[in-house]
């Protein structure tokens, strides 16, 4: 009856461990929970003109997120100031992001945090390459249509009108998810604080993302 007693103990220590050491490996392979909800492209229609290089440029904004924890922020580039036409560029930001949905309560949304890590500039057309050629657009005078340009580190948000954000950067902001639709906090990715303590907490509900 002991010997019994006793391999019963083993047993069950030996359980115990296995599973504390498969919980740990998967905690380490996989440390992001996300909201598979969110997975998708969010397109925001607001057309953002400015005034650079003695031009009318604009641009429209669209987030992907992917499972894991995939991130890239679209920005279609208009050679005019109000989105009209064909984009003649297409900016990629690409990296990871994460989400806490309990994480912000006083803003009625959760905290994301993006991780931006590298950048690229892609010409759609040969009239895009030949316009983004002719404005040195983002110190960069080689397009060609179709392929995509990646933009130094010590390059990107540092150039008046490049509208590619910083690279490697990490941001800090809040979002909330209503069925389809994805709002951020005010200003969207470009205005997410560079630190826990700069987190934004209002969020922006007349700027909508929608699911596409």
């Amino acid at each position: 009856m002991k010997k019994q007693n006793t391999l019963l103990t083993l047993a069950s220590g030996l359980l115990a461990a296995t599973m504390i050491s498969a919980c740990g490996e998967d905690s380490a392979s996989n440390p992001v929970t996300q909201d598979p909800e969110l997975n998708g492209r969010y397109a925001n229609e607001n057309c953002v003109g400015v005034g650079a290089f003695g031009v009318g440029v604009s641009y429209r904004e669209t987030l992907r997120f992917e499972a894991a924890d995939n991130f890239t922020m679209y920005r279609d580039i208009y050679s005019n100031g109000d989105c009209g036409g064909d984009p003649s560029a297409v900016i990629e930001a690409r990296g990871s992001f994460n989400i806490d949905s309990d994480g912000a309560p006083e803003s009625e949304g959760g905290t994301i945090q993006v991780d931006l890590e590298e950048s690229f500039v892609t010409a759609e057309t040969e009239a895009g390459a030949d316009f983004l050629n002719g404005i040195n657009y983002c110190e960069i005078n080689n397009y060609q249509a179709g392929e995509p340009k990646q933009v130094p580190a010590e390059k990107s948000d540092n150039i008046d009108g490049c509208f590619v954000p910083a690279v490697p950067n990490t941001l800090y902001g809040v979002y909330k998810r209503n069925g389809s639709t994805l709002y951020l906090n005010q200003g969207g990715v470009s205005q997410m604080g560079e630190s826990e303590n700069d987190r934004p907490t209002d969020l922006d509900l007349g700027t909508a993302y929608n699911k596409q």
